[in-house]
């Protein structure tokens, strides 16, 4: 065995290593900017464009590609994250006074079944908000514009990635250790239907151009 080549930089164990180390920091990064709760989305934002730099590419420089998504998307992302909050807050309401509603009989039963399922398409537009903040820039009604029209565009991919955040969520709130790496690894998941997405929208590259970011 070549033991030069085996602690070389470039080596596959290495930069898998690396990979599992920044999942990690990235997840504590999200977590820690999040705290603010105003935050939460320009961190959701950072988290999205630093995975798809550091993780789906090749990017070593985890905490300055976390740090310039969001500091830049301050101004746009604290007014989305308080719109997007009201927007849960209301549905979360709505669902709930079904529930009651449809135990007490005073509603028939399917009606909540319905809103629960009608619900994914507005927690689904807001699910698309964020990674849009990530990687492109956009006024705040353009983000919202853009994040609906993709939304119900590609209905299939936001019915998942709404499926794949609850059960994210679900998961760290019974096993909290696993904050530690589940953000980043559900954005992960994530990026692999919103890239699929975005890359049919993006003007393709000429040969020498940097892919746009």
């Amino acid at each position: 065995m070549n033991f030069n080549s085996f602690f070389r930089g470039d080596n596959l164990l290495f930069r898998w290593c690396n990979k599992i180390m920044y999942t990690a920091l990235l997840s504590v990064l999200w977590v820690f900017f999040s705290l603010p709760l105003v935050t939460a989305g320009p961190a959701a934002g950072a988290l999205y464009f630093a995975v798809f730099k550091c993780l789906r590419g090749d990017e070593d420089r985890v905490f300055l590609c976390f740090w310039r998504s969001f500091a830049g998307n301050l101004r746009v992302g604290i007014p989305a994250t308080l719109l997007s909050a009201a927007a849960l807050g209301l549905l979360s309401i709505g669902l709930e006074q079904l529930a009651l509603l449809s135990r007490a009989g005073a509603v028939p039963a399917w009606l909540y079944v319905a809103y629960y399922v009608a619900a994914v398409v507005p927690v689904g537009i807001i699910f698309w908000v964020f990674p849009l903040l990530g990687r492109f820039s956009f006024s705040l009604k353009e983000l919202f514009s853009t994040a609906g029209q993709l939304a119900l565009r590609h209905l299939p991919s936001t019915v998942v990635v709404v499926l794949l955040v609850i059960q994210s969520v679900n998961f760290c709130l019974n096993r909290p250790m696993a904050m530690f790496l589940f953000p980043s690894l559900t954005m992960l998941l994530c990026s692999l239907f919103f890239e699929r997405v975005f890359q049919k929208y993006l003007p393709p590259a000429q040969p020498g151009e940097e892919p746009e970011e």
